[in-house]
């Protein structure tokens, strides 16, 4: 039974939208075990389409941004797709600093990132 620590989980049609529940991430939060919970929606409940809500986030260190890169790598050998949305202050500052709002796909909120997924599902034949 899965009951995350660090994430609340809604599922939409195939697309299941992850919103982080804590205001820092940091490695004083215990980052491997948000990674161990994104992780364990790719591999044991075969999620493929993922929106990581960033909503509740105000601070993120640049080890927290690993293990999301982790993840997206790992979505994507999958054959999956991940969008962050909902990225703002110094979370959205410290993505442009590093260059990782041109890696990630983000999105204004969950609603526009689960019409994307639906969207490049539909047109790539899935759904």
């Amino acid at each position: 039974d899965f009951q995350p620590v660090f994430l609340t989980i809604e599922t939409r049609d195939d697309v299941v939208v992850a919103r982080l529940t804590r205001a820092h991430l940091s490695e004083e939060d215990n980052i491997e075990q948000l990674a161990r919970e994104l992780v364990m929606l790719i591999d044991q409940y075969g999620c493929r389409r993922l929106v990581l809500s960033f909503a509740a986030v105000e601070f993120v260190t640049s080890a927290a941004l690993g293990k999301v890169i982790m993840v997206h790598r790992r979505l994507h050998r999958e054959g999956g797709r991940m969008i962050l949305c909902a990225v703002h202050g110094t979370v959205a500052e410290v993505l442009h600093a590093s260059r990782l709002d041109e890696y990630f796909t983000i999105v204004a909120d969950d609603a526009a990132a689960v019409a994307s997924l639906s969207a490049a599902a539909t047109s790539s034949g899935e759904g």
